[in-house]
């Protein structure tokens, strides 16, 4: 299995009224889908903005499908679960922020942008569990901590009193930013979209395999195009959440 089945018990918190999900989405893959779904069934949040990013400063070396693409497979693999996210389809948007600015992407620049839009809204982001422990490194990431609501969503693996020691450090050492932070009790992600684009470009892989990690419409998709068979496309910014950005 991919990841566990997603259940829909009373949430304990306020929900933030904006979530950001940002990352490479190269591609878009089942685990990306089920942490859509999750924050959308949960009520963790009222609205669900998703972030396609440019290029990762810190992989500038590896660059991604070209943003349209990733455009096009983001919005096929929405479609592919319209029934599931139905109730909540105007509570979501797919935004080319990221995409339209020159040079690597930074989520703080992101987030500042989104600020401006929505004054007097509390925006949160979601990031991955792995990307959280590395959030030191993040480009203004004080301003991030300060002005923005951290829902961590956890990796296969994860220790979770590495990270609630992280979260005890960061409250301690930026305590003047008195940072919010929660750790998410979300189905565990099995995938990553680099195995995702190894397999894709093996030879010896079975199409139909890749249905294990990508839903039909953007498998078909890549199938079609041949992407992620030139060098260019092997490489680039894998995982679930908004890379150290």
């Amino acid at each position: 299995m991919i990841f566990n089945k997603i259940t829909t018990p009373l949430t304990k918190f306020r929900p933030v009224e904006r979530l950001v999900f940002g990352g490479s989405f190269d591609p878009p893959h089942r685990g990306h889908l089920a942490m859509i779904r999750y924050v959308l069934e949960r009520g963790e949040t009222d609205f669900l903005d998703i972030v396609p990013a440019a290029v990762s400063p810190f992989k500038t070396r590896t660059p991604p499908l070209p943003g349209a693409e990733r455009l096009k497979l983001i919005q096929l693999a929405l479609g592919d679960i319209a029934i599931d996210i139905d109730a909540y389809r105007d509570r979501v948007r797919v935004l080319d922020l990221e995409l339209n600015r020159e040079g690597p992407s930074f989520t703080a620049d992101t987030l500042k942008q989104l600020r401006g839009e929505f004054r007097e809204v509390r925006i949160g982001l979601l990031i991955g569990s792995d990307s959280f422990l590395d959030i030191e490194r993040w480009t203004r990431f004080r301003d991030i901590l300060f002005h923005h609501t951290l829902l961590v969503f956890r990796r296969r693996g994860d220790e979770p009193e590495r990270l609630a020691a992280h979260i005890r450090k960061l409250k301690h050492e930026y305590s003047n930013a008195g940072p919010e932070i929660r750790v998410l009790d979300n189905p565990l992600v099995d995938v990553a979209s680099r195995d995702v684009r190894r397999a894709v470009g093996d030879p010896e892989t079975n199409p139909a395999s890749l249905l294990r990690w990508l839903s039909p419409s953007v498998a078909a998709y890549i199938q079609d195009r041949g992407l992620y068979r030139e060098p260019a496309g092997s490489g680039g910014v894998s995982g679930a959440g908004v890379g150290p950005r």
